[in-house]
């Protein structure tokens, strides 16, 4: 299912001004950064600590996405956390009949 969050997972959504843009992905390709989603989580998550709001280091990575499963998790590694495998274990929704 393209696009479908599971439960509890949110969208933050926000406007930047094109140049802003224009230079992050400039940054971002000069340092061989693919993953723009995940530098901004990143981002978001050091800047919290230095102001002392405790996230656990969990949250940092990416959310799993219904339909998609991490090679992590295909590999048998035990490095996804708890949550993430509660996520895993739930049934996508059933597609309806027409």
């Amino acid at each position: 299912m393209p696009n479908k969050r599971a439960e509890g997972q949110k969208l933050i959504a926000f406007p930047v001004d094109e140049e802003f843009e224009r230079r992050l992905n400039e940054g971002l390709r000069r340092n061989h950064i693919a993953n723009k989603s995940q530098f901004i989580r990143d981002a978001i998550f050091e800047k919290l600590e230095r102001l002392g709001v405790d996230i656990p280091l969990e949250l940092k990575q990416a959310p799993i996405r219904y339909g998609s499963v991490p090679s992590s998790v295909v590999r048998g590694s035990d490095q996804v956390t708890e949550a993430k495998k509660l996520i895993l274990s739930r049934k996508a929704p059933q597609k309806r009949k027409l």
